[in-house]
C-alpha cells in the first residue's frame, strides 16, 4: 500500500517525502526496514525513529524534524493510534479456518 493511501484513510499530514512511498507493514524502530512504518511521540524517540531504516515515520506535530533525507514523515495528533490503525490496514485479520464446533453433518 502507498503511504498516501494510508493518509487518505487515517488522516494526518505528509510533512516530508512522497505519498507514493510503498509501505508493507509496521515494526519497532530497531528492526524496521525501508518499507515499514515506525512512530515517535517524544523528542528523544523522534531522533531514534528518524535514524532508523524505516521508510516512514509517524510524528506528533511540532516535534523537531532533523534532516532525514529520503524518509517520509507523517504528522498526526496521535501517532500511536495512527500506527496501530495502519497496522490493521496493512495486515487485515485472517479468515477463520477449520470446522466450527457447532457444525453438524
Amino acid at each position: 500500500m502507498q503511504l498516501g493511501e494510508l493518509i487518505d484513510k487515517l488522516g494526518g499530514t505528509l510533512a516530508q517525502g512522497s505519498a507514493e512511498t510503498r509501505i508493507t507493514g509496521v515494526n519497532s524502530t530497531a528492526q524496521a526496514s525501508e518499507t515499514e512504518l515506525v512512530f515517535a511521540e517524544e523528542t528523544a524517540s523522534t531522533e531514534e525513529a528518524l535514524a532508523s531504516k524505516a521508510g516512514a515515520v509517524i510524528l506528533r506535530p511540532g516535534l523537531t524534524i532533523s534532516a532525514a533525507p529520503g524518509k517520509a514523515i507523517v504528522e498526526t495528533k496521535q501517532p500511536r493510534l495512527w500506527f496501530a490503525q495502519a497496522a490493521k490496514l496493512l495486515k487485515p485479520a485472517q479468515p477463520a479456518t477449520g470446522v466450527h464446533p457447532s457444525a453438524v453433518i
